[in-house]
């Protein structure tokens, strides 16, 4: 119940963030890995909900972002994945980005690693980036 797109922030739970259920909580300022971040903990809450199930429903929905205080890009974004069958066991995962570059405009991480339970698990070196190769600017005219 967390993001699909964990590999590219600007597809992740920040962009949900004015979705009506989400719930935004700021932690406070951190150091992450020798960085100074914003500390960003977000959560789906169901109106409605007996105790029980909101609790559960909060925790398989919770993710923690951290952004970069001076430039406030994501640093890190952190959930708990579980398997199909296991709602209650947790298994950690991390997303960390660095090595930001712009692209067209837009600063774009070339460097994604993911780690479960604190062991690397992926380790994405990206090369190039095209930013809205394939649709004109006409397409999004008001008509």
């Amino acid at each position: 119940m967390t993001d699909a797109a964990w590999f590219f922030p600007l597809f992740s739970v920040l962009s949900q963030a004015s979705t009506a259920n989400m719930v935004a909580k700021y932690v406070g300022e951190e150091t992450r890995n020798g960085t100074p971040v914003q500390h960003i903990r977000f959560a789906a809450h169901f109106a409605g909900a007996d105790a029980a199930s909101a609790s559960l429903l909060a925790s398989l929905t919770t993710e923690d972002v951290y952004l970069d205080s001076a430039s406030l890009l994501p640093v890190a974004i952190s959930f708990n994945a579980h398997a199909d069958s296991d709602a209650l066991t947790n298994i950690a995962v991390e997303i960390d980005f660095s090595n930001y570059q712009v692209v067209s405009g837009a600063r774009v991480p070339f460097k994604i690693q993911k780690l479960l339970n604190s062991g690397p698990f992926l380790d994405i070196d990206v090369q190039s980036v095209t930013v809205n190769s394939g649709l004109s600017d006409s397409t999004f005219a008001i008509q």
